[in-house]
């Protein structure tokens, strides 16, 4: 139904003002304007041209490309697990949610320092192993505003409280950033572990067996000859590299005993990844070694990022390390062949460690948990946002980012309310397709 040159009016008027006291700041876009009706001459041309320079548009709804939806008629678990799931759909739309970020901030992201981002900060992505704890699975790593983390893992945080019922109370979020901020002021500071993440680490086992079959399990075979060609002449190339990089290692480390593909994952199931079994110390097979390679993601439609798979795909590898205590020794690129003459997107390769626990939502006993992961994450990030990025100039950095966090925060909190409706339209649209 076409609204009325007087609602039309207070639309207009209500948008404005609400932009600007988010304080988006002006910035130079296209918007359709997502009203029936003939703008009213009451409307002035000016109010306009500050809806338009404000953003206040209704953003699109997030959702699987066209592409991707393709892809998931060949995934119906996949496609019915994010069509149950709010949080599920949330991991799986990360770059439209992004690219959401990025036009929100407008041309404030030209005053944001320039971070290292993990790039898909959700709860579920939370880890605990024998060499740490924290945000795990870097696919999206790169550098740009700290927005993209912030906003992204407070929305996150909402969906969750909101999903199990638990009362906001001093609100998961404040404890984010409370750690968030603790860490930039005192990067070394000692953060003890949440309960969760005690709990966790209290199932770690010595016994590497039933890891190693359910890696066995998870290995599709690769039946194209030419694509196993493909993969063993890469693999060849990362080994070798390894072989120089780390010379204490045995001649045999490394041998490859299997590989296939690897289907799992909600935000990184379509992406092309492949498992492989290596010897390690010794030529017993208990204490082979677990390699996965995934392919560097290409981030193009999220602007405020650096987006490229340029630079070998190290762009994955630099964030991965910069963001976690103790990265694996054996992360890696795939070089290139240097006959390689085709532009497709190289692979990364990390290792699996035995003793990986990664989050489970229903772990989680109470909202107080809840805080304590979101504080533990936020010292994570407030300590990995900055190292090395300015070197050797770390603590300049330090204190701009706490003068744009300080500046910034009522925007950070107003963005995730609105990015957590957002998203809830979008899942119960795509839900009800």
């Amino acid at each position: 139904m076409a609204r009325s040159e007087a609602g039309l009016e207070a639309g207009l008027e209500a948008s404005i003002e609400a932009s600007i006291e988010a304080g988006r700041p002006p910035r130079r876009v296209l918007v359709r304007v997502a009203y029936a009706a003939p703008v009213p001459r009451s409307v002035s041309y000016g109010a306009l041209l500050a809806l338009v320079a404000c953003g206040a548009a209704t953003p699109t709804l997030l959702g699987p490309s066209e592409a991707e939806r393709e892809e998931l008629e060949a995934a119906p678990d996949l496609r019915r697990r994010l069509a149950r799931s709010e949080h599920d759909f949330f991991r799986f739309a990360n770059r439209p949610f992004a690219r959401q970020v990025c036009a929100d901030l407008g041309g404030a992201v030209r005053a944001a320092p320039t971070v290292n981002l993990h790039g898909d900060a959700h709860v579920e992505q939370y880890a605990v192993t024998p060499e740490g704890r924290g945000l795990a699975d870097f696919d999206d790593a790169t550098e740009g505003p700290a927005a993209i983390d912030l906003v992204r893992f407070g929305v996150s945080l909402e969906i969750v409280r909101r999903a199990r019922g638990w009362d906001e109370g001093a609100g998961p979020f404040a404890a984010f950033l409370e750690g968030y901020r603790d860490a930039l002021r005192e990067p070394e500071a000692e953060q003890p572990p949440p309960a969760v993440a005690a709990r966790m680490q209290a199932t770690f086992t010595a016994d590497r067996e039933p890891f190693l079959r359910e890696v066995e399990e998870l290995m599709e075979p690769v039946e194209d000859a030419g694509v196993r060609a493909e993969i063993e002449e890469g693999y060849g190339r990362y080994r070798r590299m390894m072989e120089v990089e780390h010379p204490e290692l045995p001649a045999h480390f490394f041998e490859l005993r299997s590989y296939g593909r690897l289907r799992g994952g909600v935000g990184s199931r379509l992406d092309p990844k492949f498992l492989a079994r290596v010897e390690g110390w010794t030529e017993a097979p208990n204490d082979d070694v677990v390699l996965e390679a995934k392919e560097v993601r290409e981030l193009s439609m999220v602007p405020c990022v650096q987006s490229g798979t340029g630079r070998g795909g190290f762009r994955v590898l630099v964030a991965h390390a910069r963001l976690t205590a103790n990265p694996s020794p054996f992360l890696g690129i795939v070089p290139r062949a240097p006959s390689e003459a085709h532009d497709d997107p190289p692979f990364w390769v990390q290792e699996w460690s035995h003793n990986y626990r990664e989050l489970e939502l229903g772990a989680l006993r109470d909202g107080g948990e809840l805080r304590e992961l979101a504080r533990d994450v936020g010292v994570q990030l407030g300590r990995g946002h900055v190292r090395l990025i300015a070197a050797p100039f770390d603590s300049q950095l330090r204190f701009a980012q706490l003068e744009w966090l300080r500046e910034r925060e009522g925007w950070l909190r107003e963005e995730v309310r609105r990015m957590t409706a957002l998203v809830a339209r979008s899942w119960r649209a795509y839900r009800d397709e």
